[in-house]
């Protein structure tokens, strides 16, 4: 009976699709332990893997920044790892990895920095919507400073140069993922099955309250 519900409420989705990487790693440590194991070393994972991901984004700014990335350890346990917004989280992992290498590179115009640009982009994209975003909001706009800031003491060809490392080349990389999210929700949705709306009600009070509580801890 529980799979019938699931089968119900649940559907296949592409092979690749936002979200999936949480699953990946949990399906992986299914693998090796029980299921109560398994989140328990994704959760040691994801602990480590935050203050790991802080120490490399603030080593852009000088290794004696990188000290502050111990502040990591008690942002990992916030309310929405312990609500099981698990993709929600690690999303915050994949967005320091991506803005650390880029700031990082920004100069740079290589095949090289563009590649890494485009798989950390896939990378967000894979982990949470989240993360494709904000990573991408971030890199504009500190792009974009960093043209402007200069361009009255610049001459025209530096400013160019400056806007395709720091924005054209980033901006195409992160042209697939954003490519991703739009075939993912013009994806044709098949009507649900009879019985589902029944269910989606039961679940709909759940799901308000759990949202209540969200928003709460988050004020």
């Amino acid at each position: 009976p529980v799979f019938e519900v699931l089968d119900r409420l649940y559907e296949p989705v592409a092979p690749v699709a936002p979200n999936l990487f949480v699953y990946f790693l949990l399906g992986l440590a299914l693998k090796l332990a029980s299921p109560l194991v398994a989140e328990k070393l994704f959760l040691s994972f994801y602990v480590l893997a935050l203050p790991l991901a802080l120490r490399y984004a603030l080593g852009a700014f000088g290794s004696g920044a990188t000290v502050f990335a111990l502040l990591g350890f008690p942002m990992a346990y916030s309310s929405i790892l312990f609500l099981g917004f698990y993709n929600t989280s690690f999303a915050q992992v994949a967005v320091l990895l991506t803005i650390g290498y880029w700031l990082r590179h920004r100069e740079e115009a290589g095949l090289r920095p563009f590649l890494a640009t485009a798989a950390l982009a896939g990378f967000c994209f894979v982990v949470h919507l989240s993360a494709l975003v904000l990573a991408a909001v971030f890199i504009a706009c500190v792009g974009l400073r960093e043209v402007l800031a200069g361009a009255h003491t610049s001459g025209l060809r530096v400013i160019w140069g400056r806007f395709v490392t720091r924005c054209l080349l980033p901006g195409i990389a992160f042209l697939p993922p954003a490519a991703g999210v739009a075939a993912f929700f013009m994806r044709p949705v098949e009507a649900p099955p009879s019985g589902v709306g029944d269910i989606s009600d039961a679940w709909a009070p759940r799901i308000a309250l759990g949202l209540d509580g969200l928003l709460k801890s988050a004020i």
